[in-house]
């Protein structure tokens, strides 16, 4: 069981079309997980990283309602357990499948819940999702809603090019790492940080929105596999703060259960103490929203 603070890294699964249609910008594909998945997974373990913003590729994982090809999740997946990695289960950053169209699908919301729940149920041993990806969170906007929510809050992505002088990647490091300490010192719990990606990315500086095959300098590591300077850096820093920030929120009463644990006993009580814990701040929110209102 983990309850320390919780240090992250992604692996960018965005699989937008483009050319109206026509090409599917498969990062994935891009990038050469689909060929290095495996030692993509070494290099989260090299870099002391225990949690990994990851997800299937819905595109050609979501094959239609109710129809859906695992093959690649099992393998995946079935390995990150395998190594004690806690996969943060990314199941729709940017793109849908070709059959659903775009995001003004008006039946996107039920399809995308059924996808969800079919997910779930195959993988029972995953606790951590973002199911769609996440907005970027200023200070500002981050202590609003912890004040009005009063739940935790998790740093989940930040990057910047490597750069001509080779230090700018790992300067913005330590300036995010710095305003994520500001935060928390004005009381907002924060329990988590993310560098994102792993690797590098290709075509991110148009948006995805050019099939230009340009690599950004964003990730830990280059696509070679090698560990960049922000990686050396992000590792320093995990083998630093790691013990040193405990997690006090109410996240502490929604402890992480390891992949490893998943089938223990006391790990069943943990998630009917999760959900009861979170059924007691939904009601706690209802009754302020009428409050309010």
């Amino acid at each position: 069981m983990v309850t320390q603070f919780l240090f992250a890294t992604g692996i960018e699964n965005s699989n937008p079309t483009i050319q109206g249609g026509t090409y599917r910008q498969d990062e994935l594909a891009k990038c050469g997980h689909y060929q290095h998945w495996q030692t993509d997974f070494d290099l989260v373990e090299q870099l002391g990283i225990r949690f990994l913003r990851y997800g299937p590729p819905i595109h050609t994982t979501f094959l239609g309602q109710g129809k859906y090809d695992w093959a690649f999740a099992d393998l995946t997946f079935g390995e990150l357990r395998k190594r004690d990695i806690v996969p943060i289960v990314d199941l729709c950053h940017f793109g849908v499948p070709d059959w659903i169209g775009n995001f003004q699908n008006p039946d996107f919301p039920a399809l995308f819940a059924g996808y969800a729940r079919a997910f779930a149920q195959r993988f029972p041993w995953v606790q951590l999702y973002t199911p769609v990806n996440e907005m970027y969170i200023c200070h500002v906007i981050t202590r609003q809603y912890h004040d009005r929510y009063r739940l935790p809050v998790m740093h989940t992505e930040t990057n910047l090019w490597q750069g001509p002088n080779g230090d700018e990647a790992v300067n913005w490091l330590w300036k995010e790492w710095a305003n994520v300490l500001r935060v928390r010192n004005d009381g907002v719990p924060m329990i988590g940080f993310t560098w994102y990606s792993l690797t590098d990315q290709v075509d991110w500086d148009s948006a995805l929105r050019e099939n230009n095959g340009n690599v950004n300098p964003l990730g830990l590591c280059d696509l070679n596999r090698q560990i960049r300077p922000v990686g050396q850096a992000y590792k320093q820093l995990i083998s630093d703060w790691k013990q040193v920030l405990p997690a006090q929120s109410v996240c502490l009463e929604v402890p992480i259960v390891m992949p490893s644990e998943s089938n223990q006993p006391w790990a069943y009580q943990k998630q009917t103490e999760a959900k009861q814990a979170r059924q007691r701040v939904a009601n706690a929110v209802s009754k302020d929203n009428q409050t309010i209102e």
